[in-house]
């Protein structure tokens, strides 16, 4: 067996190796590392599926929808020295549409190319991650003002389904039965073999502290994190993103409570990231 003739064999077998109900995992017998065509972080199916990159300052940041996504693709924008880098929604959905926002995405490189990125350790991999039961909170907040995401996402052929927003009960019955980046599991980001080389992961529950360390990390901080921002342009990017709450909900302060029930519901689904070794998320909050 040799790396071409294993490529092959991948591809002929790709629908078994996706398919849901069989839960193959590719493992590379002929190279260590190996970026594929099928996986996740070069995927160019999803706004939040491949990683954002910037050469400039070498870093490779993986989003997360409800996760902070919008300020910092906003941040990667005016990175690129993007003129309109603070504009937001519209008919370009800006920023986060990948065919219109200007940003390079991973799969914008040759797979050998971005190997090599990914396994270099002067570049930094960065991921921001949330407690799963407040992005869910977040999530149907969101969604109870915008139901045609849900009719959109879950049930073009079915109007009215977007009604199961009603109640987190609904929402989380719709979860299970309907794939979202939204709401997927934050461990599912991308497949086991790229976590390692994740070299900086913050908190959304620290997210304005995590936030300037990476970017000062990078070398960003003063020229993209310290001003620029708010009105008058000498906020710092988290101050003016924390004070108008960009995602629409107050990160210190939970505006929907939900039952035992609906918690417990929650925790058993998300128990993969709750109980992820990597993330360390409280368990009792």
């Amino acid at each position: 067996l040799n790396p071409s003739l294993e490529r092959q064999i991948e591809l002929y077998y790709a629908d078994d190796y996706n398919h849901p109900l069989f839960g193959f995992q590719i493992s590379n017998l002929t190279e260590d590392f190996w970026i594929h065509g099928n996986d996740r972080i070069y995927s160019k199916a999803s706004w939040d599926g491949a990683p954002i990159v910037n050469i400039k300052y070498k870093l490779i940041f993986f989003t997360i929808p409800r996760v902070g996504d919008m300020i910092w693709k906003q941040a990667f924008r005016r990175m690129e020295g993007l003129l309109d880098w603070n504009e937001t929604g519209g008919p370009k959905g800006l920023p986060h549409n990948p065919e219109r926002n200007g940003l390079k995405y991973l799969y914008h490189f040759h797979p050998n190319e971005a190997e090599k990125m990914i396994k270099d350790p002067t570049w930094t991999k960065a991921i921001f991650l949330r407690n799963p039961r407040d992005r869910f909170l977040e999530v149907f907040q969101h969604l109870s003002t915008h139901p045609q995401e849900i009719q959109r996402q879950c049930c073009p052929e079915h109007p009215g389904c977007e009604m199961l927003r009603d109640s987190i009960l609904r929402m989380v019955d719709l979860s299970l039965r309907c794939k979202s980046e939204q709401w997927n599991l934050q461990s599912h980001r991308m497949e086991p073999k790229y976590w390692e080389y994740v070299s900086f992961m913050g908190s959304m529950e620290t997210f304005q502290e995590d936030a300037q360390r990476l970017l000062q990390q990078v070398g960003a901080w003063d020229e993209i994190g310290a001003s620029g921002w708010g009105p008058d342009g000498k906020n710092s990017i988290f101050a003016e993103w924390m004070a108008r709450s960009t995602t629409g909900i107050n990160l210190t302060k939970e505006p929907i409570s939900y039952a035992d029930l609906e918690k417990n519901l929650l925790d058993e689904i998300y128990k993969e990231d709750l109980r992820n070794p990597r993330f360390r998320f409280s368990t009792t909050k």
